[in-house]
């Protein structure tokens, strides 16, 4: 599975159930898939450490990261090579 599906699936869990896959890879933002709130977002990051063994810097949880699905993905795609080096 790629890093793409595993953080769809995480966001499935969290955030938008019913999103489907085709719709997630043709959006820009994730905003546009679900309300997104601070509490939705901490959720969301919460299943992203545990789907990924990752633990996100205080400094990375900005809006923007978890709201740009290209940049979070390529984003954790990076940390997961930070973790094999």
């Amino acid at each position: 599975m790629t890093v793409d599906e595993r953080v769809f699936k995480a966001f499935q869990r969290t955030m938008a159930g019913d999103c489907r896959w085709e719709e997630w890879c043709a959006a820009e933002s994730l905003q546009s898939l679900s309300a997104m709130d601070s509490v939705g977002i901490l959720d969301f990051v919460l299943a992203l450490e545990q789907e990924f063994g990752l633990t996100f810097p205080i400094d990375d949880l900005q809006m923007e990261l978890f709201l740009d699905r290209p940049r979070l993905v390529s984003y954790v795609a990076d940390k997961l090579a930070e973790l094999t080096c």
